[in-house]
């Protein structure tokens, strides 16, 4: 199944644990809880804009990954965030990998 929004992608990895038993899922649940304080929408990688029931897209993944390398640092707080969002969407990207091959 490749074709999953948020709050399936979380569903998903609740219900085959097994496979995710090395790597870091909870940028699952930081994107669910993101969107339920801010009006319903969260950023993949910090910077591509979805609600939790859109689709998830490799798009989206590559978008956010393009934006990030090209980000430009104005202040330690913009270099903070990034390096958040990098690894949330690294994260993201394992997790995308493993469902994409089930």
């Amino acid at each position: 199944m490749t074709t999953m929004n948020l709050i399936q992608l979380s569903e998903f990895i609740n219900s085959n644990k097994e496979l995710f038993t090395n790597m870091d899922t909870s940028v699952i649940q930081k994107y669910i809880d993101f969107a339920k304080k801010y009006k319903g929408y969260y950023y993949v990688g910090g910077q591509v804009k979805l609600s939790p029931e859109d689709i998830i897209t490799v798009e989206h993944i590559n978008q956010a990954k393009k934006i990030n390398e090209t980000a430009v640092i104005g202040h330690q707080m913009d270099y903070y965030g990034l390096v958040i969002s990098k690894k949330e969407l690294t994260d993201l990207e394992k997790i995308w990998n493993v469902i994409t091959n089930v």
